[in-house]
This record gives structure tokens, sequence and C-alpha cells, in this order.
């Protein structure tokens, strides 16, 4: 039964869990062995079919880790949202649940947030394959290298990609939720993309720290996961999810940085184009979409035109051709 709970921490760690029993031991497990102790652990069942819960309910001996169950399987981002629900912490971090971190990661990243009352810190991430055995030494996860930001300034590293739209790149105030009510979406793929710059909107200060030698550990290549059947096969709900998250991304970045932006302006128009171009044929069935992604992409055309080089001119009318012949096709 369900119930929340209201012993406070510094940290919530919210770790949503669906089939993924050759994982969750090393990824719990990794958490407890944290030098960092001061924090909870909400593991939110996903009502999976496999013996991943058999395993993350062997880790609640330990007071500090809790689970909450869904009534059914509502996908990644309404998890999140549950666990939010049930979090006591002062921060947050999202913690995937096939994935590791360092010893001293937390310790070196609280001791950040508590030091210098930030909103929120952003980290690098450490990739690993499938399989490959990773031996932690006490000292794994230091920080080398740190540099404080604002909000504008960690938008536009967003939107240049030196940060990580990935919820599990960074831990941050919990306030930020309850004062801008913030939630994931719910029922879409691509929910971090959606999510991480309504929360970056909201900050006023904080940091992004290199940690060395490792950063936070993603697994890449693990088989049954999301984004490795998402590269095999495009769907017609992947399609229109990336053009709704794309949409809220864009108006979530104008409100912030304001008008003729030449950065985001150029950002904007190059993401519309290679969205249509990766789905057009998938487009050529649904032409309700098509028309408006075409008025998305004038629109975006409009505004970056000033900015554009020719090249990127000519790009236009090419993706415009590839819009029509859709329609023609049907």
């Amino acid at each position: 039964m369900n119930s929340k709970v209201t012993n406070s921490c510094k940290l919530s760690i919210v770790v949503p869990v669906y089939n993924v029993g050759k994982y969750i031991h090393g990824a719990l497990e990794s958490i407890q062995k944290q030098s960092f102790t001061d924090y909870e652990v909400i593991i939110v069942d996903d009502k999976g079919n496999d013996d991943s819960m058999e395993k993350a309910t062997a880790f609640t001996k330990d007071s500090r880790f809790k689970i909450i169950s869904n009534s059914k399987n509502l996908g990644l981002a309404e998890s999140r949202n549950v666990g939010n629900e049930y979090a006591n912490g002062e921060y947050i971090f999202y913690m995937d649940a096939d994935d590791l971190i360092p010893p001293q990661f937390l310790k070196s990243i609280m001791g950040e947030l508590e030091n210098k009352d930030y909103d929120i810190v952003v980290f690098n991430r450490s990739d690993f394959i499938d399989g490959e055995i990773l031996k932690f030494k006490n000292d794994s996860s230091l920080v080398e290298s740190k540099v404080e930001t604002d909000r504008n300034n960690l938008l536009l590293k967003l939107l240049s990609g030196v940060v990580e739209t990935t919820a599990w790149s960074y831990i941050f105030s919990a306030r930020l939720l309850k004062e801008n009510d913030l939630k994931f979406s719910k029922g879409r793929l691509y929910e971090d993309t959606d999510f991480t710059p309504m929360l970056f909107n909201v900050i006023e200060n904080g940091c992004i720290l290199k940690l060395s030698p490792y950063g936070y550990c993603y697994r890449i290549e693990r088989e049954g996961s999301i984004m490795q059947k998402s590269s095999l096969q495009k769907t017609f709900k992947m399609c229109d999810d990336r053009y709704f998250v794309l949409q809220r991304k864009y108006k979530t970045l104008k409100t912030a940085l304001g008008t003729n932006n030449e950065k985001l302006d150029i950002w904007y128009f190059n993401e519309m184009c290679g969205l249509i171009l990766a789905y057009q044929s998938i487009l050529k069935k649904h032409n309700d979409l098509v028309k408006d992604m075409g008025k998305s992409l004038d629109e975006a055309y409009t505004t970056a035109r000033k900015f554009l080089s020719f090249k990127r001119c000519i790009k236009y009318y090419l993706v415009r051709i590839v819009l029509r012949r859709c329609t023609l096709l049907r």
C-alpha cells in the first residue's frame, strides 16, 4: 500500500522500474555504496513482468529505500511524476534503473549544492557498453572542473548541446517543482527533452561540473531499451511526440531568451528541417500533421531568414518539396 513518507532528507532519488531485472541490483547497489548517505530512494514499480521488483524489494531492508507501486503501467514520464509526489528531499535526482553512479558521485554534487545554495548542478556522463564491468575506486567521480551559470546561460548551453537534455544529468532543488507545478508530459516519448527546458527556465543559479574519472555512468546498447527500439523503427507516435516536444521547447526557450535571438532561431529552423526529413516516410500517411509541420517550417524560416546562409535557404525549399510530395503521394 502506498503512503507518503514524512521523514525529511537532503536528497530524493527517484528510480522508475520496468523490466530491468538484469540491471536493477547493480543500479540500487551503486546508490547504497555512496559516501553521501542523507538520501531516500523512491523506487516506482511500473508493473513490468520480470523479476525487477523482487530484486528491488531486497533493498528495502535499508530504511532509505521505499517502493511506490503504480496501479498499472504508466511509463517513464508518469512514473517520475508519481515519484515526485512522494519525494521528501530538499533536492531531487532522477536515476535510470539500468545505470550506475560511482561512490563519490553524490558527495561531490551535494557538496556544491549545499555550499553555494545553487538551484541546480548539471554534470557530465560516462558511457559504458552493456556487459562492461566498471571497477570504481574510492576517488571515482571527483570534481575536475566547475563553471557557474545562470538561467539564460544554461538554456543557451542546452541549445548548443553543451549540456544534456536528459533528466538524469542534473540534481535540482525540489522547491522548483512545487513553486512552478512542473511535471513530465504524460504519455509522451522524449519526455526529458520537454521537461528539462521548463526546469532550466525557472532556475536562478547553478553550476556545471565535470566529474573525473567518471560522471553519471550511462549504459548504452542495452537490449530492449526504448531508445534502441526507436532507432530501429520509426512510428507516427515518435514523429508526433517529437514535433509536440519541439514546439514546447521552442516556446519555452523563446519566452526566456526573447525574440530575434540568432542562435535560437537558427536552431529551431534546423530542428524543423531535420524532423521532417527524418520522418518523411511517416508523413506520407498523415496529411493533417504534414499541414501543421509545414506551417511551423514556414514560420521558422520567416523568423530565421535574416540569419540563414544561402545554403540553408536552399534547404528550406528542398524540405518544402518533400512536404509537397508527402501530400501528393496520399
